[in-house]
């Protein structure tokens, strides 16, 4: 893919912008910027981030690329180039993934320096001249230099709430705008991505006028950054750091979540008694809304409703007080080509786009050309809410902003695709919730509207709205969009801010594989485990499943829970798909913010499970070629189990497991006679998370704590299964554990 292509932009940005101080250069604490990248990346969903960092590089910005690295979101480093860049050696050697660079001066010798050294260290750089700025150098030689030292994208802007610009004289004024011009002119002779924003049209040339943006167009410029982290950035920007800590410490609160207990109970006794209450609550519910704020949802492509017009004229009118800019116009309706630069953040979310294009053109023809393998209006329901059975229809009633969710619609597995409509009223989002955290909404924009979502066999999927593909929409602090929908499992459907009521036509469901209203038969174990950083250990793993004797395959599945994008677990799970069709393995895919969230994984996936057993256990464990065969006598005595220990490997009895020049299904005993320590017994008896062995139905009253570290967590699940359960029944059976180089809860970086 090339940097650059000549074409509108069919993608938003993804971009958010972190400061690591205020206006006045007076830092925020650590652990604030910390919450501060949480905050956009569960708010916002972004997907790369910019460090702001005016002047000296603060010990803040160094821990907040580290977190960055941490959390695994590509970063870029924002500066005025009012310091040395001596340090970028330093970022760069830790992920630094580009610079973006706002001179007050081009021809200053710190920009010049930061250039040198960017150039240096090859990375590529975004460049924004703000306000009134001029140069001695001719513009050819300028934009030749900047393509030569790495700059991809330029960007003119009048104001910008990061930067403080002094008015300059009014010739200085003038000569900037027509160097502005004559400096574009070169930058396209040169192929470089550039873009006007806050300028009005009338002061520029009639070629560079194509490339006006108003604020609209700008927060819809893959090179730019999303409107509200930019907005939210803007207004910490202006605190001083007790003030902002305040505002974090807010704001993540709002992030928890409150059961709506309104339409569970008061609504049912209002549709039972509706000649006396229906009236006066629904009155009391229109003024509720009035009043209290709706949920704050959006997608990439939102925009709030502001003046954005008189607000640039504003913009412009303080960079540049003497050039009059009454009645101009700030963006046009004229679009010519443009060079767009696309990062490899920006290329994948491209391919995603083109993926998604594909899917939602299959799934149109999979819909006109099949009929539906189930029809139904009657097998689902409301489960917060009350609702009347109509003809063919459902009507869900409410009177709160909170949401509404179904019943489980069914059990199916990919590809699937699902079709409703809602109508006969109107709500703020509706769609699909596919667990606590993850659902695929859109916002209704008309009294009805027929929502298609189709999933494909790897759980890539598209949502089409009245046969057109939408972006998804989130509930800000409340949901967030899957990044892959796991292959087996019960979908529901998911409605906000009904407007007193809504109907729902009949539900349709196509698929490939039978349809189940629970859970899928003829399981009897189902082997749990949570991924991240551990794909080659994984992957022998799986395969001492797939080689298990005495017990036939059809009655084994294996849930994994995981984070896409961040490891080969995926890679790992198609091959095993392909080599051994007979094993089941689903995937349960988890969203960045869960890397760390293993309790939350496991949970989560536990509800996917079929069997009567379940078996917890780690990536980086290897069972025994006649595990389950030792098991099924004492399933039939015992329901909590758990093996007498496990034999730690070594280092290079790993290195030749994972290389596959050892099987362990074949080399089992030598392998346990060569450990190099037994562990029998140990957390003072408890069975812990290596492998512990209950009846599903446990669950019913022990869950994992949900803790960001874990650890401590599948020791408290063990004593917990103990004291509700009896004690466990030890049998005498060592698992391997492969070596990771220390005792880690989550996964080893190097995985490759």
């Amino acid at each position: 893919m090339p940097e650059g292509v000549f074409a509108h932009p069919a993608l938003p940005p993804v971009r958010g912008i972190v400061p690591v101080h205020n206006w006045r250069h007076r830092p925020f604490r650590v652990t604030d910027i910390h919450r501060c990248l949480n905050y956009l990346l569960t708010a916002y969903q972004v997907k790369q981030a910019d460090v702001l960092c005016h002047g000296t590089t603060s010990t803040g910005a160094l821990q907040m690329v580290e977190y960055c690295a941490f959390k695994g979101v590509p970063w870029g480093y924002r500066t005025d180039c009012t310091s040395s860049p001596r340090e970028i050696r330093v970022l760069a050697e830790r992920g630094l993934e580009s610079l973006m660079l706002t001179p007050q001066a081009i021809d200053d010798e710190g920009f010049e320096a930061w250039l040198a050294t960017a150039a240096e260290l090859k990375l590529p750089i975004r460049l924004q001249l703000t306000g009134a700025c001029t140069s001695s150098q001719p513009v050819s030689t300028l934009a030749k230099r900047w393509k030569d030292l790495g700059v991809r994208v330029v960007t003119f802007k009048a104001a910008d709430p990061f930067i403080r610009v002094s008015p300059r004289p009014k010739e200085d004024q003038e000569a900037s705008l027509a160097f502005y011009n004559d400096l574009a002119a070169a930058l396209q002779q040169e192929a470089l991505a550039l873009s006007f924003c806050g300028f009005p049209l009338q002061v520029l040339h009639p070629d560079n006028r194509p490339l006006a943006d108003g604020l609209d167009e700008y927060f819809r410029n893959h090179e730019h950054y999303q409107r509200a982290p930019y907005t939210f950035a803007s207004f910490l920007y202006r605190y001083p750091p007790k003030v902002v800590r305040l505002l974090m410490l807010y704001q993540m609160a709002r992030l928890s979540h409150q059961e709506d207990t309104v339409d569970r109970y008061l609504m049912r006794l209002v549709v039972l008694h509706g000649r006396y209450l229906y009236k006066p609550v629904h009155l009391v519910s229109k003024l509720y809304r009035a009043v209290l704020p709706r949920p704050h949802y959006r997608n990439y492509r939102d925009l709030e409703e502001h003046d954005w017009e008189s607000g640039m004229a504003q913009d412009f009118a303080a960079a540049f007080p003497d050039v009059p800019c009454a009645a101009m116009l700030f963006s046009g309706p004229q679009r010519g080509d443009r060079r767009y630069y696309f990062d490899p953040v920006n290329r994948e979310c491209l391919e995603e786009r083109k993926q998604q294009e594909a899917l939602a053109k299959h799934a149109l023809e999979w819909q006109r050309n099949e009929k539906p393998l189930m029809e139904s209006h009657d097998q689902w329901g409301p489960l917060n809410s009350a609702q009347a059975t109509l003809l063919g229809a459902q009507k869900w009633f409410s009177a709160s902003a909170e949401e509404k969710i179904s019943s489980p619609l069914c059990w199916v597995e990919t590809p699937f695709m699902i079709m409703i409509t809602f109508g006969g009223g109107m709500a703020e989002l509706v769609g699909f919730r596919i667990n606590r955290t993850q659902a695929i909404l859109c916002p209704m924009i008309a009294p009805s509207h027929t929502l298609l979502l189709y999933v494909d066999r790897d759980g890539r999927f598209v949502l089409l709205r009245d046969g057109e593909l939408v972006e998804p929409s989130w509930v800000e602090g409340r949901t967030v969009v899957p990044l892959r929908m796991t292959n087996s499992g019960p979908i529901h459907l998911s409605v906000w801010n009904i407007n007193d009521a809504l109907s729902l036509t009949p539900l349709k469901v196509w698929s490939r594989a039978p349809l189940y209203q629970e859970r899928k038969e003829g399981i009897k174990y189902s082997i749990v485990l949570f991924c991240t950083y551990f794909a080659r250990r994984l992957e022998a793993c799986l395969r001492c499943i797939a080689h298990q004797t005495g017990v036939a395959m059809d009655m084994l599945e294996v849930i994994v829970a995981y984070v896409p994008g961040i490891d080969a677990t995926e890679d790992v799970i198609d091959s095993m798909r392909d080599v051994f069709p007979e094993l089941r393995i689903l995937h349960a895919a988890m969203t960045r913010g869960n890397v760390k969230t293993k309790g939350y994984a496991i949970n989560e996936a536990l509800k996917l499970a079929s069997g009567d057993w379940i078996m917890l256990m780690d990536a980086d464990i290897l069972l025994p070629p006649d595990m389950f065969s030792t098991l099924e006598p004492l399933t039939e005595q015992h329901g909590y189990l758990a093996p007498i220990g496990r034999a730690m490997l070594d280092r290079k009895t790993t290195s030749k497991i994972l290389l596959g020049e050892i099987e362990p299904w074949n080399a089992w005993q030598s392998l346990l006679d060569g450990a190099e320590q037994i562990r029998d017994r140990e957390a003072r008896g408890v069975p812990i998370g290596f492998n512990q062995i209950f009846r599903r139905s446990f669950l019913e009253k022990v869950q994992y704590k949900e803790y960001q570290h874990f650890e401590g967590a599948d020791w408290e699940f063990g004593v917990e299964l103990r004291a509700h359960f009896g004690l466990e029944h030890r049998f005498d059976v060592r698992v391997l554990h492969l070596d990771h180089g220390g005792s880690q809860w989550y996964g080893v970086q190097r995985h490759f």
